[in-house]
C-alpha cells in the first residue's frame, strides 16, 4: 500500500488573490465506482477515487456533447485545451494551470465495498 507523503508546512502562509472562478458540485453516482491502489483489490487509503480521473470522465463528456461545434479535430484539440488544459513539450506556450479547470475530490459519503469476487 502506498505510504502518505511526510509533508513539513510552511512556517509561514502568504494569501496571493486569484481571479477564479469557484463552483462546488455535489455527483451523485448511480453506478459503481471503483477506486484502485497499489495493492490489487484494495482501495488506495489517500486517494480513492484520483482527481485525474474525474477529470478524465468530464473532459470525455465534454467532448461527447460540444465536440460536433468545432471545425474539425484541431480546432476541437484547441478548444478542449483552452478549458481542460494539456500536456505541454518543451518550448510550448501553454494556458497557465489557474485558467484551465481544476478538480478536488472530497468524499461525502463512503459507499459499500465489494469483495472481490472469485473466478
Amino acid at each position: 500500500m502506498r505510504r502518505q507523503p511526510e509533508v513539513t508546512p510552511p512556517t509561514e502562509i502568504t494569501h496571493r488573490e486569484l481571479a477564479l472562478v469557484e463552483q462546488k458540485r455535489k455527483y451523485e453516482l448511480i453506478t459503481p465506482l471503483y477506486g484502485g491502489g497499489v495493492t490489487p483489490h484494495q482501495a488506495d487509503p489517500i486517494s480513492v477515487v484520483r482527481a485525474t480521473e474525474v477529470r478524465g470522465h468530464l473532459r470525455f463528456w465534454w467532448r461527447a456533447m460540444r465536440g460536433g461545434q468545432a471545425e474539425g479535430d484541431l480546432d476541437m484539440k484547441k478548444r478542449e485545451d483552452a478549458i481542460w488544459g494539456k500536456a505541454y513539450e518543451k518550448g510550448d506556450k501553454g494556458i497557465p494551470p489557474n485558467q484551465t479547470v481544476q478538480i478536488v475530490v472530497v468524499v461525502s459519503q463512503e459507499g459499500i465495498s465489494l469483495a472481490a469476487r472469485s473466478a
